[in-house]
């Protein structure tokens, strides 16, 4: 798993180890580790942080492979694991043609998820919030009837002078600011798009809803079997 540090192999095609090192995991290191090297077919486990490696060798001009963790069984049931062992055993199946890929969307696509799911944290974090002042009137005994983050119930809230109410709204009131700018860059991104704005023609798609779509969907083209992409193609007819 390359956070700080990735173990990497190289070897040529007769299976010759020419390189097996650890390097940082920076673009400096990645580079260094590649010197010599002006052309490489690159195969990378899948981890939670496979994605700031993917770019670095997107940078240096070569393409890597994410290997599927489905594929790559004979590294998870290796009795004895190292770096090393697995780095050559994801190696070798990249040279043999046998890596099981995982789907890496574009970089405009992983920008645009970024944003999308920057608006979805942001939300989550809103309701937490919202929780956080709800168990604090609990706790001092407090009954709203009415919604308390509406204009007026926020001014209710105020008139409490309930130390940690009044901290917990100020996070709450910067957080639905944040989500506001989110929501105005998303809407002029799916105004901006006709796939966007024909998703929007259906009823309750929102700019927000028609974006996670179409970010999560990623390109079309990669579902091969027309019985999967028939809506897809209802979308986009």
């Amino acid at each position: 798993m390359c956070i700080r540090k990735c173990h990497g192999v190289i070897m040529d095609e007769d299976g010759e180890v020419l390189r097996d090192e650890k390097f940082e995991n920076s673009l400096a290191g990645v580079r260094e580790f590649f010197k010599g090297f002006k052309h490489a077919d690159v195969v990378m486990e899948s981890s939670y942080s496979w994605r700031p490696t993917y770019e670095r060798f997107e940078e240096i001009g070569f393409e890597a492979k994410l290997a599927h963790p489905k594929g790559t069984r004979a590294i998870a049931e290796s009795e004895i694991k190292t770096d090393s062992i697995d780095a050559r055993t994801l190696t070798h199946l990249l040279r043999a043609g046998l890596v099981h890929e995982s789907y890496v969307p574009s970089e405009e696509v992983r920008q645009l998820r970024d944003k999308v799911r920057l608006r979805t944290k942001l939300v989550r974090e809103r309701t937490k919030f919202k929780n956080k002042i709800w168990a604090e009137l609990e706790k001092n005994r407090v009954n709203m009837e009415k919604n308390p983050f509406t204009k007026k119930g926020k001014e209710k809230l105020r008139e409490l002078n309930i130390s940690s109410v009044d901290h917990y709204l100020a996070v709450l009131e910067t957080i639905d600011e944040r989500i506001k700018m989110v929501s105005k860059e998303l809407e002029g991104i799916a105004e901006d798009r006709e796939d966007a704005r024909l998703l929007m023609t259906i009823p309750g798609i929102s700019h927000f809803s028609a974006l996670l779509i179409l970010s999560e969907i990623g390109e079309i083209d990669r579902f091969p079997d027309p019985e999967k992409t028939m809506f897809l193609r209802w979308v986009s007819s």
